[in-house]
């Protein structure tokens, strides 16, 4: 008795030290495309989560007010949008304001319930995030109707990879298709963009209570918890990793733009 209670304590710290396997996302931090992350509410969908695209901060120092701009496929009777937060915004206090604003931006999207798990992406230089920022916000634009059963649905028997071909989609399959639309894969090493029924297959298989490839979900592309490898292959459910991003250093507002739009946080190699 005393070697099986020895043994059943083994596994627990097996599995307790798994969940810690990778780091929570950044709770703090925005960059252009960078994807956010929180967590959903009904009990069956509680190991999905929910995910949308950061797409920029905009500065408009004529009104001293600051915009927060992301896209999201919300959920069911829904379709996809482009939703704004605003706050003043002071240079002399600038910290302090973008700091409510953020704060406004995470209650907005986690609709000041749900715990907000933060955002992930990739390295990616600046011109292919405001590729990725445009992606998303031609998605949310369309208005495209969400789905909870596959990432992506096409129009018809044949997937073409165009944007105007995507009939439902599911909010993972927002940011799946604005990264690699883009050349940036995300999950399970397919481009989900790419013309042919077999790059939506790679994708539409929704995970259920456990996590066996190629199932795919919010949680898993963020790559928490379940960021396993596929048999044989060595590839991995998700390349994200949490966004490693930093507040402005030199100036009130980073120089790196989408747009007319100005965004808030950029990396230091985009500042060298």
């Amino acid at each position: 008795m005393k070697k099986i209670k020895i043994f059943l304590q083994i596994i627990g710290i097996i599995l307790f030290s798994s969940t810690l396997l990778r780091p929570n996302g950044n709770e703090n931090s925005y960059e252009l495309g960078a994807a956010m992350y929180r967590k959903l509410g009904s009990p069956s969908s509680v190991n999905h989560w929910h995910t949308g695209v950061f797409n920029y901060f905009e500065y408009l120092p004529s009104y001293s007010k600051g915009y927060m701009h992301y896209t999201e496929a919300q959920g069911t009777g829904h379709e996809t949008h482009n939703p704004w937060v605003s706050e003043h915004i002071a240079v002399s206090n600038y910290a302090s304001n973008l700091s409510s604003l953020k704060t406004k931006l995470k209650n907005a999207f986690r609709h000041n319930s749900y715990p907000y798990y933060g955002t992930y992406s990739r390295i990616i230089v600046p011109n292919i995030r405001a590729s990725i920022t445009s992606t998303a916000r031609e998605i949310g634009a369309w208005e495209i109707e969400y789905t909870w059963q596959d990432m992506l649905i096409q129009y018809g028997s044949y997937w073409n990879g165009a944007i105007n071909d995507i009939a439902e989609i599911r909010c993972d399959g927002v940011v799946e298709y604005s990264y690699e639309k883009n050349g940036v894969i995300v999950a399970n090493n397919n481009n989900i963009s790419l013309a042919g029924n077999s790059h939506l297959d790679n994708h539409n298989d929704l995970h259920t209570w456990g996590y066996n490839w190629p199932e795919l979900c919010p949680k898993i592309q963020a790559g928490e918890n379940c960021n396993t490898y596929s048999p044989g292959s060595g590839t991995s459910h998700s390349l994200f990793d949490p966004l490693s991003s930093y507040n402005p250093i030199t100036s009130d507002f980073s120089t790196t733009q989408y747009s007319s739009k100005i965004q808030i946080n950029f990396r230091v190699e985009d500042n060298a």
